[in-house]
């Protein structure tokens, strides 16, 4: 009986050392997809963001729970059932897809928080998105106080505009007359194009 009992504990505290052992001591995300992704408002997104959860060592951590969370106004949309947040289990590669994220009708630039709770560790991340109008307009957007615009093939469409008015004047010259100096601007931010 006292021979049962003390391999009984010495297999327990072998047990706990290697179960000490295996818990990590840090956890750490790391977007695996989906950082600056592009889609359309009203569409659902086709590349689901993706999270890889790793302890100190980078292996992966599996059966971990991950949340994504969604603005709750502005630019941003809903998972299934019209859910702003989603709780997904990381597989065996320690990864955790948020599938079924459908956009709203509000353009411009939103993140995704990412938290991970496991074993008394923590950690976050976010992942930056955006959302354009069906025509690819240029759309505006407040983030942490400062002004930001983003332009969606506006650059292109200006460029092309720029090239027929200077075919328009002849080479060598871009304000009809031979020799001339004036030049062709192209206002970021607007589709305009001016011709001195």
């Amino acid at each position: 009986m006292k021979q049962t009992l003390a391999t009984a504990i010495t297999l327990l505290i072998a047990w706990q050392g290697i179960y000490a052992q295996e818990s990590p001591t840090q956890v750490n995300l790391v977007v695996v997809s989906g950082e600056g992704t592009l889609t359309k408002t009203g569409s659902r997104v086709s590349e689901p963001p993706r999270v890889r959860v790793e302890d100190q060592d980078h292996k992966p951590l599996i059966g971990v729970a991950v949340v994504f969370t969604l603005p709750s106004g502005g630019a941003g949309g809903e998972f299934d059932k019209g859910a702003k947040t989603l709780t997904v289990t990381t597989d065996e590669n320690g990864v955790a897809a948020a599938r079924g994220l459908r956009l709203n009708d509000t353009p411009g630039r939103f993140e995704i928080l990412v938290n991970v709770a496991y074993r008394g560790l923590t950690a976050n991340t976010a992942i930056t998105q955006f959302s354009t109008a069906p025509n690819g307009a240029v759309t505006h957007t407040q983030h942490n106080g400062s002004t930001k615009w983003i332009i969606i093939g506006l650059v292109a469409g200006a460029a092309g505009a720029g090239a027929a008015v200077a075919a328009s004047h002849g080479s060598g010259s871009s304000n009809g007359g031979p020799g001339g100096g004036g030049t062709i601007s192209l206002s970021v931010g607007s589709a305009t194009v001016t011709h001195p």
